[in-house]
């Protein structure tokens, strides 16, 4: 069946409150209506509720709860970003499965899954994942940069994730370099995998996993004390879908004006939003003895400008921050 006529067979429903009957949607269509009926089974089938009363027609009455392409793609407003969906129901990684097939797809596809068996974040650590109560979710683009570059899109990601939040009424803020916290607590996280030669980025992919629906008892018990949710924070409902189109949206203009003006401008919010600079801290780094010192600044290439106790001005391009 084609995707797309089911995408606005769905748009007609969603338009107007009243019946449309499968006469007029064959028309309007160019399908015959058993065509017509098999695409409102298969929409059924995926949690819509469709009301068919025999002469009137077909009514659209609720909408799944489910971050199903159908429902992105009805509330997308970007250009790029998310007109391709690979969506599943359960798999080990969106990061995973963007990777191994980032070369057989346009950029901006967004590799989206309801469950993660092996969600991962910075440093190999697992990500909690369960169905239904976050989103997991993970860019493919494909800049024409320099792989020094890569550094800057997780940043850039951060600040889109931020603004998104603040637009809720959610004080998120940026730890360095990409995790976000409300009230000291994680509430999302972003990774960045690179495909690249010496001279030039094949594709990026960000991936970037966010508490939603999450109650306390969701979370697996050694993270309960410094993890929260939207919802735990906002204590009312949020919508996952829309709250992904708001997420693509702000991503995709950031990554526009990072292309055409550079990362300055994204350099200058991510210091609004951070609550790292200007703080005493501890930065674990991969096999290497901890840093502890001064965050005092954000240098142009996203490398963290840092003063050990000897007063050693230093950058720093990896680790995990822990503040002090």
């Amino acid at each position: 069946m084609s995707e797309s006529l089911r995408q606005t067979i769905l748009k007609l429903l969603s338009e107007q409150d009243t019946y449309i009957s499968g006469q007029e949607l064959s028309e309007r269509l160019g399908v015959s209506r058993t065509a017509i009926w098999k695409h409102i089974s298969a929409l059924k089938e995926k949690g819509y509720e469709i009301e068919s009363i025999p002469n009137k027609g077909y009514r659209l009455l609720n909408t799944p709860n489910r971050l199903i392409p159908e429902e992105i793609l009805r509330n997308l407003k970007t250009t790029t970003l998310g007109k391709k969906i690979v969506f599943f129901e359960e798999i080990d990684s969106t990061n995973t499965q963007a990777k191994e097939s980032a070369l057989d797809y346009p950029e901006g596809t967004i590799f989206l899954a309801e469950a993660q068996t092996k969600g991962r974040g910075r440093l190999g650590r697992s990500w909690s994942s369960i169905p239904g109560k976050g989103i997991w979710c993970s860019v493919l683009l494909k800049p024409s940069l320099d792989p020094t570059f890569a550094g800057q899109f997780p940043l850039l990601t951060a600040v889109a994730i931020a603004e998104t939040f603040h637009n809720l009424g959610v004080d998120a803020k940026i730890k360095w370099p990409n995790d976000l916290l409300v009230d000291g607590k994680k509430i999302c996280g972003i990774l960045t995998e690179m495909g690249a030669e010496l001279d030039r980025i094949n594709y990026l992919v960000i991936g970037f996993g966010i508490n939603v629906k999450h109650k306390l008892e969701d979370f697996p018990k050694e993270i309960r004390t410094i993890a929260t949710s939207l919802e735990m924070v906002l204590k009312k409902e949020v919508d996952r879908v829309q709250l992904l189109c708001d997420i693509l949206l702000k991503l995709e203009k950031y990554y526009f004006q990072l292309l055409k003006e550079g990362f300055e401008p994204i350099r200058k919010l991510w210091k609004e939003y951070t609550c790292t600079l200007g703080h005493e801290v501890k930065i674990s780094r991969f096999n290497e003895l901890p840093l502890f010192g001064k965050a005092l600044d954000l240098n142009p290439d996203g490398s963290l400008l840092f003063e050990l106790p000897d007063g050693q001005i230093i950058n720093v391009h990896s680790g995990e921050i822990g503040l002090q």
